[in-house]
């Protein structure tokens, strides 16, 4: 079946602006699937402005907030102050994960990279918020740290498996996501769920009855960082090397043009606002300030619900 492009024209077959039947026969007598090879396009679909309007009105909401729960600081209830730190910082993060998404788009454009790579700098980058907060969180409550990152990664992992079960289908059944996608994905997230499942049974362990350890120590915790780390480059090796070998095999079978190899690149940045290099680090640094507001509000929420769930705990029934 056709991928529909983003700007509701033709259909893309293959992730071209146009085909003929006998391209997809000469890609399914390589071994692909036509459906399963969509362009991603980055940008707004409806506009091109080099800032957008819901993303400036959300900066403009939280810093009002922030400013007000500053001045008004020792005038409001810790639980007000609390539930508005929250808030204040999800929109800081949110806005964040934008800024850092839009920069790297401009920043692909301006550079050529193919969607693949685009795409993975671009979740690397939009991921930092949310380091920024685990690090905020880390001196007031280790294992507050621990289960916020647990659980953002595996509720990504969840949102990820629910997308790609309502995915079309093609004739054998398979979900028609592009192939390395598939591939790498599945054998992160199996890697993943292995991990997860030994610290699961490791801290198990640890609560137990005379275990002599009750806890990661630091070195615990870096080797099992460096173990991730090392899972995630596994991954975008492979994402990456398995797209630059599926283009190849586009390339040959179709005996595509150097003019026609440009067209179908830049298709993928067809929406994407042509940003100067200060407008591409000022959105960065927009991204990094946001980070740093928004870990900071979120671990002043997490500092106030700790000490009332200690006070609760405490005090005599």
């Amino acid at each position: 079946m056709p991928i529909e492009d983003g700007r509701g024209d033709a259909p893309l077959r293959a992730g071209l602006a146009e085909t003929t039947p006998e391209v997809e026969v000469a890609l399914r007598e390589v071994g692909l699937d036509p459906a399963r090879l969509s362009i991603h396009e980055f940008g707004w679909r409806n506009g091109r402005n080099a800032v957008q309007q819901p993303w400036a009105l959300r900066v403009g909401a939280g810093i009002l907030l922030w400013i007000g729960l500053e001045v008004f600081e020792t005038r409001l209830p810790v639980s007000i102050l609390s539930v508005g730190s929250l808030i204040a910082g999800l929109l800081f993060i949110q806005t964040a994960c934008d800024a850092f998404i839009t920069s790297t788009e401009r920043m692909a454009a301006r550079l050529g990279w193919n969607h693949y790579v685009a795409g993975t700098v671009a979740e690397i980058l939009s991921t930092l918020p949310e380091f920024v907060v685990i690090a905020f969180v880390i001196p007031i409550s280790p294992l507050t740290a621990f289960v916020i990152a647990l659980i953002t990664i595996y509720n990504n992992a969840f949102v990820f498996s629910v997308y790609s079960f309502f995915l079309p289908k093609d004739q054998q059944g398979k979900f028609l996501m592009p192939a390395p996608i598939t591939e790498a994905g599945t054998q992160i997230l199996i890697a993943g769920a292995a991990i997860g499942l030994i610290l699961g049974l490791v801290m198990i362990a640890f609560n137990g009855d005379h275990h002599p350890k009750d806890s990661f120590h630091a070195a615990d915790l870096i080797a099992i960082g460096l173990v991730l780390l090392i899972v995630f480059s596994v991954y975008v090796y492979k994402l990456v090397g398995s797209y630059a070998k599926e283009e190849s095999v586009v390339a040959d079978s179709l005996a595509l043009s150097p003019e026609a190899l440009a067209e179908r690149k830049a298709l993928v940045y067809a929406n994407v606002h042509e940003s100067s290099w200060m407008l591409i680090v000022g959105l960065f640094l927009a991204g990094v300030v946001g980070a740093v507001l928004g870990g900071e509000r979120v671990a002043h929420f997490a500092h106030a619900a700790i000490d009332a769930w200690d006070s609760t705990a405490s005090s005599p029934r």
